[in-house]
């Protein structure tokens, strides 16, 4: 590694592999996964090379405690190898500590060499042979590792390569999505539903995704829903979370939450259904143009007032509609009627 920040990324990636593959949950406050990285120099001055002695520091437990500690001891070497000139030798290893709160490493003591520990072989501990077999029946049993699954989200799906991480950070989450959209889901309609509304209601909870009670065939339908014009994306949050509550109501009084909440019911129970009849939104369109005069007149005036009174008439029938016109038919009879 060259940077701190490539450290980091490696043990970000670290961390996820290990939850995916469920060895550990690897929750590092909790001590269940440490990072001690090894860090020295290598300085050119005068067409010469010279090594920095090599700094272990010992048992972080934060990637960021991780990286701050690594930028804090290089220059600490720069700074010592530019007073003393000393260089990497025999036996001058060093351990140190991290204070997180003065942000600097501390010298805990100088490290042994290999020889020193004496180590000597265990009689009783047998050689372990790892048959190509073996090895291949342990590959086939594996889930998709993360890197590969955020790689295949981005170029099978299209997402952006922060949308693909962000649903793989948890191996429930991008199997969440996955299924979501082998339901029959746009993938990036459920993107935004997962990232921007299931997430944050499991994080407001303190569960997982896949705790809220939601199925990916529910965030599919909404997806589809939403793709249709038949809801707006806001409208699409308040169901997801709607449904979340109701479904978690029901689980908690062990009934079957499956036939009495579904999309179509609460998105009717919750009026929130967009209203796309060209006929009726147009008649609500000339009642709007006809109580807003100036408007009309400034649309048809060039300038920044064009955009701006465009865009309040377009309010106006939202608002008559309380929100429930489609955007985008709203859009095209305001064109038209304003040609």
């Amino acid at each position: 590694m060259n940077s701190s920040a490539e450290t980091r990324a490696l043990a970000v990636e670290l961390q996820r592999m290990v939850r995916y593959l469920g060895v550990s949950e690897a929750d590092m406050q909790k001590g269940h996964m440490r990072f001690e990285p090894n860090i020295n120099l290598i300085i050119n001055k005068d067409g010469t090379e010279y090594k920095t002695p090599i700094v272990e520091v010992k048992n972080l437990n934060s990637f960021r405690a991780l990286e701050r500690s690594i930028d804090y001891e290089a220059q600490r070497q720069l700074d010592e190898f530019l007073e003393t000139g000393q260089t990497m030798e025999m036996g001058n290893k060093s351990t140190r500590g991290w204070d997180d709160e003065k942000e600097m490493t501390v010298l805990q003591r100088e490290k042994e060499e290999a020889h020193d520990y004496r180590y000597f072989p265990e009689p009783d501990l047998v050689p372990v042979e790892m048959a190509d077999s073996w090895l291949s029946d342990i590959h086939s049993r594996m889930c998709e590792l993360p890197i590969k699954k955020q790689i295949r989200f981005v170029t099978e799906y299209g997402l952006s390569d922060y949308d693909a991480g962000v649903l793989t950070a948890e191996r429930s989450t991008a199997e969440f999505f996955d299924a979501a959209v082998k339901a029959g889901g746009d993938p990036k309609r459920i993107c935004n539903l997962i990232t921007q509304s299931g997430l944050k209601l499991a994080n407001e909870k303190g569960c997982s995704l896949s705790e809220l009670g939601l199925s990916p065939s529910d965030v599919a339908e909404l997806a589809k829903m939403i793709e249709d014009g038949k809801v707006s994306a806001t409208a699409g949050s308040t169901i997801l979370e709607e449904m979340a509550k109701r479904k978690s109501i029901r689980l908690a009084e062990s009934v079957s939450a499956s036939d009495a909440v579904t999309v179509e019911i609460v998105t009717k129970e919750l009026n929130l259904i967009q209203k796309s009849d060209a006929g009726e939104l147009e008649r609500i369109v000339d009642e709007v143009l006809k109580e807003n005069l100036q408007a009309v007149e400034d649309v048809t005036s060039s300038g920044k007032k064009s955009n701006k009174a465009r865009g309040f008439l377009l309010g106006q029938v939202m608002q008559k509609t309380k929100g429930q016109a489609n955007p985008k038919v709203v859009s095209e009879i305001l064109d038209k009627k304003l040609r």
